[in-house]
């Protein structure tokens, strides 16, 4: 009986002491742009951003890379901010 409370008090113990292992901060990603400066997605706090990510080859993504361009000719003034990195 008392190895029984021994082991129970030891699990116990090492339970209140392990930390999980989630949730845990993700590492922010880094977006690159057409200039090819890196810039953090932070930097569009505040904003509605639209994050495209694509590949220039693909006839589709650049139909969509279109259609966000002229989203962002539209809706631009009043806060959005597109943005594309190519795969």
């Amino acid at each position: 009986m008392r190895w029984i409370t021994a082991i129970g008090i030891v699990v116990s113990a090492t339970s209140l002491l392990a930390k999980p292992p989630v949730p845990r901060p993700a590492k922010e990603i880094t977006i690159e742009t057409p200039s090819g400066k890196p810039r953090l997605p932070r930097a569009y706090r505040g904003k509605v951003a639209l994050m495209q990510f694509l590949y220039t080859t693909c006839p589709h993504c650049q139909a969509t890379a279109r259609l966000n361009s002229k989203l962002q000719q539209e809706l631009g003034p009043r806060g959005l901010q597109v943005v594309g990195n190519r795969l």
